[in-house]
């Protein structure tokens, strides 16, 4: 579960929901919260889903032990797909899958690539070969920049947040 108010997760979270409603228009009824008897809906819309269908998902591929430790995480369809850090490792950590269980986690690893694609993986391992790479783990914060009385002051780096800077900009 995501705990603290700075987690780089949680945050990570709440900028990708913000962009999927805001790409729908702030509409609610777009999610996709249960699977649906056509396939092909699914495979469409996987930005659009809830926590609860991503629960449903690892079921389907048979991790249904491990579906309920996505109660509370923040997990959604959006995070999967615009967040070039979410990872197959991220997810198995998420579900405290134990690093020693490594057919659980290949399996895992296996799904999830077949779910988000061949575009979308390639995608997420470009990012992960630049040097600025920053990988997204269950521990990593969010480093957030004090206000100076001096307003020029500058970012030490593109990690850092200011205080005014919104979640999800509007030019994201």
């Amino acid at each position: 579960m995501l705990q603290s108010g700075n987690s780089d997760l949680h945050f990570s979270s709440l900028r990708y929901g913000i962009k999927v409603l805001r790409n729908n228009n702030f509409d609610p009824e777009c999610l996709i919260r249960r699977s649906s008897i056509n396939k092909n809906d699914d495979d469409c819309g996987l930005s659009l889903w809830t926590t609860h269908r991503v629960m449903e998902w690892l079921c389907s591929v048979n991790l249904a032990e491990y579906a309920s430790n996505l109660r509370g995480s923040g997990v959604h369809g959006g995070l999967i797909v615009y967040d070039d850090r979410f990872t197959s490792d991220l997810l198995a950590d998420i579900l405290f899958i134990q690093q020693s269980k490594t057919l659980l986690r290949r399996h895992l690893s296996i799904q999830f690539n077949q779910l988000i694609g061949t575009d979308l993986n390639q995608k997420k391992r470009d990012a992960q070969s630049k040097s600025k790479y920053r990988p997204l783990t269950i521990s990593s914060k969010v480093k957030i920049q004090k206000k100076s009385q001096f307003s020029l002051k500058r970012k030490k780096n593109h990690s850092e947040l200011a205080i005014g800077d919104l979640i999800c900009p509007i030019d994201d």
